[in-house]
């Protein structure tokens, strides 16, 4: 199958419904071989040098995470809606967004992350968690580790150096330090981590 390029493409998200684009004329969805534009005001109004990103949140409905809001996107009825508020958080600006295996949200932004319960603006619920005691900023790619906490990546304020830590629901860890470059970390089961 040959899929038709797009002009900027920002991001992907392969779905079992489709697959999914975010670039530089909104959220688009390839079906069969053409993409089909879904226009959406709010992206429109967004950094293009800081995109957001789009996570699946279940079928046809897509987690995106902007710097400023995260919102849930059902692609049945073509409707946006806001569920969280970064002035409404401790966390800054968001960085990136998992949906963990029950619906819950884990979100990160530049001074810690949050679990958030799934529901409606109205219902959802965080739980935040400060990096500062660790020394960490910018923390990206969330995952949960498997056994009850999460492993989240960051720079460190003083050298800028990435570090991936696992909260366990109680406590922090450092699990690895690195240089400059993007650390990525997932679980593995039996307590490894890739």
């Amino acid at each position: 199958t040959r899929i038709p390029a797009l002009r900027f493409p920002r991001t992907l998200l392969w779905m079992p419904e489709g697959l999914w684009a975010l670039d530089m004329a909104g959220l688009q969805r390839l079906r069969s071989r053409d993409w089909d534009l879904h226009q959406l005001d709010e992206l429109a109004r967004t950094d293009p040098m800081n995109p957001p990103r789009i996570r699946a949140l279940a079928p046809d409905r897509l987690l995106i995470v902007s710097h400023d809001w995260l919102a849930v996107y059902n692609s049945a009825t073509r409707r946006l809606t806001r569920i969280l508020e970064v002035a409404t958080t401790g966390l800054g600006d968001f960085g990136d967004a998992a949906v963990t295996p029950n619906g819950d949200i884990l979100v990160t932004g530049v001074n810690g992350a949050a679990l958030c319960t799934a529901g409606m603006p109205d219902s959802i619920r965080c739980v935040e968690y400060g990096t500062r005691q660790l020394g960490l900023k910018l923390l990206h790619d969330p995952q949960m580790d498997g056994s009850g906490g999460f492993l989240v990546a960051g720079a460190s304020v003083d050298t800028g150096n990435q570090r991936l830590v696992d909260f366990d629901g109680k406590a922090w860890r450092t699990v690895l330090e690195g240089g400059r470059a993007k650390l990525r970390g997932w679980p593995a089961g039996d307590g490894m981590l890739w």
